[in-house]
């Protein structure tokens, strides 16, 4: 019987007590036995005060039997379920009355089902388990730490013996103490096929011819079809017959790409069983010409960037947005990935984070080429595209900005209260409102609303006060006709009176106008140096007439459908038209810092731009005539990142695409955010079971003193793990780190000097297909329900109705003394109180007094009488002296003749 304690540190008071009561009784001169018991007795209490502050607890029999009922229920006891669940029911049956029984259904997790009972009863299995795996040691240990008190009891275990248990897991379950009984059910295993391997060379070159080698595994014979994926197409297709064991395949395959690429092999078999076992994969890395993709926001806005890139050796592939892959693990095929004039609402969510991974993660390169949508007019100003490049595109805080005064005459006609979703009047209010925010404070703005007459909603004004221009431009109401004439009229009556280097009015309407006159205002217009752009919505517009009407004043045109996004289009067209952001001029860009970006003799003018404003990490290599970047770029994570303001269609770069040094200039801003090529190690990665075990290996003759060796690990679910490698052998770096899901992971290992610089890097990845659950060829620990019992004394049970009937110890249960101790120290201190006041040893001195003489009061035995061998005279007889008095009496005579003086 073990005692145990809740405060174990209270003890320690126990010596300080002690010292103080001795130093306390040391302060009284007098000895004697008063003082001795006295001093004992406030020890006594004193222990047993501390004793209970400490809260100890003795194990004591709680008077019950505890059982608890494992049944596995993985996805190897697939065709035993119904078995299990009956063999569980079988023993519930029979457990006994007074025992209290619970069921915890487990496999790669556990979970109770029923919880600790009496007469418990449990007809099916309702929890939610994963079946990947079977972590037989996990459940036990739940249901040994379920158990009341000192875990005493029993448990139960149904399963199919498809698990191993180390021998530390089986010391642990044994020093328990508790029995563990085992059934096991018999699950045979069906017709089953599984791809185990499948190998392909580490690193081969592009043009280079591989083999690619599918191992397979089969417990019975079969016709199937192998598929054999590269990158996710399907690149062969062969019909295999398989024979029982091992079964291999071989492939050859040409290395057409270069970058990392993924091999899947896929086998497709009649009759099989599972089919989470039916894939496997593998990474290689292509070496080569560099592969870049071209993300063109416009058809053909990307030709003339693609011939000078291919004309510098790189290979490009060309997409629309709407193609660019969502996920990095796609996106690793290529080297460097360029964004040509692509708007930012052209790309999702999901794109955006993998392009984001793409970089920072994996360590590769992002160029973004301006144009007409992007940057500010195409709505870069505050999106998330904006977070990872190196420059913003809101200046508005520029002081040399020029002046803007901007006309919104907005069609508010009963048609625009049509419902296509949301009314085209309220698209068209918040168009207004977008385009308010996007101009400056020294810029003036007004708005117009029109049906068979104008009014003016806001007076032209200088942008002051943005929160009550918008609220005023959502009070427009709709109803009426439609006539042009007048709102035009108006518009231009008020920005021919305003001071303003640049006027513009964006007109939208749904319809056609019922009056005329209109022509000469717009051509009056153009005479002023006012520009025109108009904006029609729907089919019942009269394209061809705003069509018309934007030539002549010189602005664009813009075809809206009822679910486009007219406030985009206003944003924009506000862009363009403010020169705080188109700069259509001619200038020669400047170098800022030199650099293998312009490490050229000299550079051709350029005609325009887009401005921005670098971000404080940012590098600038080429400047404006006015200090804007024309090109920079920065790290963003582990990849680099690079914005090139101006076009590469050649409105404005026409001198750039007809220079001789043109396409090295473009090609070299592709090949600067390119990670270094993979020479840099041998880097390999495999999973086993939950872990995936990375290595590196230095290239021969490299030196890794002084450098910091780190593996970033992207997982299928897109997550980022980073962790430190260390040196295993000379050369050899390794780490690991929990896998825990199927799919393909990229991995980039870098080491890095003191101050952080890169000083080399190689990526890799490895494949985890389906959970070591589905795995036929995994090593299955012999007879481990059989030792399981043995070491735990438990039993083997043939028959489920004796699973649960085993002779059960009651179960104990720690039972909590502190009261009991301090009722004793209670008794102990009025026992104190008692022997300090009460006159105890005077009636003990009496006692002993009284003892001593009754001893002395006793006659003594009569000497035996001799015979008299002659007369002799008789002595007289000696007088007897009185009795002495014992000591302890005299001094308590004497203490009370003291008392009496």
């Amino acid at each position: 019987m073990r005692i145990e304690f809740l405060r174990p540190w209270a003890l320690l008071l126990l010596p300080v007590c002690a010292a103080l009561v001795f130093w306390i009784d040391a302060r009284y001169a007098r000895r004697g036995i008063r003082r001795a018991v006295t001093a004992g007795a406030r020890l006594f209490v004193i222990l047993l005060t501390v004793l209970a502050l400490a809260g100890p607890s003795l194990p004591m029999a709680s008077g019950a039997a505890n059982a608890w009922l494992l049944v596995d229920v993985s996805d190897s006891m697939r065709e035993g379920r119904q078995a299990a669940e009956s063999a569980m029911r079988e023993a519930l049956a029979h457990a006994p009355q007074e025992q209290r029984t619970g069921v915890i259904a487990f496999g790669e997790n556990a979970m109770v089902e029923l919880p600790l009972s009496a007469g418990g009863a449990l007809s099916s299995l309702q929890s939610e388990v994963d079946g990947g795996d079977t972590d037989a040691n996990g459940a036990l240990q739940l249901a040994l730490a379920l158990l009341p008190g000192d875990g005493a009891g029993r448990v139960a275990l149904i399963s199919d013996g498809q698990f191993a248990l180390t021998d530390g897991q089986l010391a642990l379950l044994r020093a328990r103490g508790v029995p563990i009984d085992v059934y096991k059910v018999e699950s045979s295993l069906q017709r089953d096929a599984q791809v185990t391997r499948v190998d392909v060379p580490a690193r081969v070159y592009q043009g280079q011819s591989f083999r690619v080698t599918v191992e397979m595994e089969s417990n019975a014979g079969g016709r199937g079809t192998l598929v054999l994926y590269a990158g996710r197409e399907a690149v062969a297709t062969r019909e295999v017959t398989l024979r029982r064991g091992t079964n291999t395949y071989a492939f050859e395959d040409i290395a057409e790409t270069s970058g990392t690429v993924t091999y899947e092999a896929q086998l497709i078999l009649e009759g099989d069983s599972r089919t989470q076992n039916d894939r496997m994969g593998a990474y290689m890395t292509v070496l080569g010409a560099p592969n870049v993709l071209l993300v063109e926001g416009k058809s053909g806005e990307a030709a003339q960037l693609g011939e000078m890139l291919a004309a510098a050796g790189m290979r490009c592939e060309v997409v629309a947005p709407a193609y660019l892959a969502a996920s990095a693990e796609a996106l690793m095929a290529y080297d460097a990935i360029a964004l040509v004039n692509v708007n930012a609402s052209a790309i999702g969510e999901g794109q955006l984070a993998a392009l984001t991974s793409y970089v920072r993660t994996l360590g590769r390169g992002l160029c973004v080429f301006g144009g007409d949508d992007s940057f500010a007019p195409g709505g870069y100003r505050g999106s998330a595209l904006e977070e990872i490049l190196p420059v913003t595109a809101d200046v508005r805080n520029q002081a040399d900005l020029p002046s803007l005064a901007l006309l919104l005459v907005i069609d508010k006609s009963g048609s625009m209260a049509d419902d296509a979703g949301a009314t085209r009047l309220e698209m068209a209010k918040e168009a207004a409102c977008r385009a308010v925010e996007v101009l400056t404070e020294q810029d003036q703005v007004g708005v117009i609303a029109f049906d068979d007459a104008s009014k003016w909603v806001v007076d032209l004004q200088s942008v002051t006060d943005v929160a009550a221009i918008q609220s005023a431009i959502g009070t427009i109401r709709a109803g009426g006709g439609t006539s042009f004439y007048s709102p035009l009229r108006d518009a231009y009556s008020a920005l021919s009176r305003a001071e303003a280097q640049l006027k513009h009015i964006i007109f939208l309407t749904d319809g056609a106008s019922s009056d005329s006159g209109y022509e000469q205002i717009i051509a009056m217009m153009a005479e002023k140096g006012i520009t025109f752009t108009s904006v029609a919505i729907g089919d019942a517009a009269n394209q061809q007439l705003l069509r018309q009407l934007s030539s002549i004043g010189g602005g664009r045109f813009y075809a809206a459908g009822e679910y486009d996004n007219v406030p985009e289009i206003f944003a924009k067209e506000t862009y363009l038209v403010s020169g705080a952001y188109v700069q259509n001029r001619t200038f020669t860009p400047a170098v800022a810092e030199e650099s293998a970006l312009t490490d050229f003799a000299g550079f051709p003018p350029l005609s325009g731009y887009l401005a921005a404003r670098e971000k404080p990490l940012s590098t600038v290599a080429l400047v404006s005539d006015r200090d804007d970047p024309i090109l920079a770029w920065w790290q963003y994570g582990a990849g680099r990142v690079l914005c090139w303001t101006s076009d590469v269609r050649g409105g404005w770069t026409q001198a750039y695409l007809s220079w001789e040094e043109g396409a090295d200039f473009f090609a070299g801003q592709l090949s600067f955010v390119m990670s270094a090529r993979q020479a840099e190690g041998a880097l390999s990665a495999r999973i086993e079971g939950d872990t995936l075990r990375i290595s590196y290996a230095l290239p021969e003759g490299a030196s890794a003193e002084g450098l910091r060796t780190r593996a970033t690990v992207l997982s299928p679910q897109g997550g980022e793990i980073a962790t430190a490698l260390s040196e295993s052998a000379p050369g050899v770096f390794s780490g690991e780190i929990s896998s825990g899901g199927q799919g393909a992971y990229a991995i980039r290992v870098e080491q890095t000097d003191a101050s952080g610089t890169l000083v080399r890097a190689v990526e890799g990845g490895a494949v985890s297909a389906y959970s070591p659950e589905y795995d036929i060829t995994r090593p299955v620990q012999a007879r481990v329900l059989e030792r399981l019992a043995e070491e735990t004394g438990g039993r083997v049970v043939t028959d489920a109705a004796q699973l649960l009937d085993a002779p059960t110890s009651g179960a104990l249960e720690r039972r909590d003394i502190s009261d009991a101790l301090l009722f004793a120290a209670l008794l102990g201190f009025l026992a104190d109180i008692a022997l300090r006041k009460l006159p105890w040893e005077r009636a003990l001195a009496r006692a002993v007094a009284r003892r001593g003489a009754g001893a002395a009061a006793r006659p003594a035995k009569p000497a035996r009488e001799k015979a008299p061998s002659a007369r002799r005279r008789p002595k007289a007889p000696a007088q007897a002296s009185p009795p002495q008095e014992d000591t302890a009496a005299q001094l308590l005579k004497a203490r009370d003749n003291k008392r009496k003086l």
